[in-house]
């Protein structure tokens, strides 16, 4: 991708575009091989990688001015989705170091989404709220969550399982009582919302 924008940058977008194509044929070879195994971490990885790389291809392809393909075609459907998703809410729940580590016992899958310790929850929640602020107009902030609190929402909803759609109706159900987000972003210099008590600028803000 930083090939392509130099490629771009110097008059050569037609040799971008070859490049780009020719990387994501093989990143999504790659994704393939791993759609049996979505638990392993390596395919959340190549899934984000296979939609950067889809993006950089579509902005290519649009400042030449081609028509739209299948990996265009592709690139819009997952924009969307992803616009969509970020536009469900501008705060994010989060579980402090005590209660992430006591979700992670009770539940070890939300690791493939969430993080496997405390440091890459932190960084992963860090990353969505960075995410959404390119789609948002403001009003972002995290609600931290405890175990117990999930585990017992869970229950009244009618299902064992903490996944995505679990953490994301909890969250909702906390907007609605009432419950004040942290604001996000904090000052550089003001503690962090994470709750480690370091300054923002030397923890979170630097971590993703």
């Amino acid at each position: 991708m930083l090939v392509g924008e130099v490629l771009v940058a110097n008059g050569h977008a037609e040799v971008a575009e070859e490049w780009l194509t020719e990387a994501l044929d093989v990143v999504l070879r790659r994704q393939d091989e791993l759609e049996s195994k979505p638990s392993d971490p390596a395919y959340d990885h190549v899934a984000m990688v296979s939609f950067e790389v889809l993006q950089a291809r579509h902005g290519v392809r649009h400042e030449l001015g081609l028509p739209h393909d299948e990996y265009d075609d592709l690139a819009d459907e997952l924009m969307e989705e992803l616009e969509d998703s970020l536009d469900d809410g501008a705060v994010v729940l989060f579980l402090p170091q005590p209660e992430y580590d006591e979700a992670l016992r009770s539940w070890p899958d939300l690791a493939a989404d969430h993080g496997a310790t405390w440091d890459e929850h932190r960084a992963t929640t860090e990353q969505e709220l960075r995410m959404r602020a390119e789609h948002s107009a403001g009003g972002l902030g995290v609600i931290p969550g405890t175990a117990d609190a999930l585990a017992e929402f869970a229950r009244t909803a009618g299902s064992e399982q903490i996944n995505a759609a679990t953490i994301q109706a909890h969250r909702d159900s906390l907007v609605d009582s009432g419950i004040a987000p942290i604001p996000w972003p904090p000052g550089r210099n003001d503690p962090c919302w994470c709750g480690s008590e370091s300054k923002y600028k030397k923890c979170c803000l630097p971590r993703v």
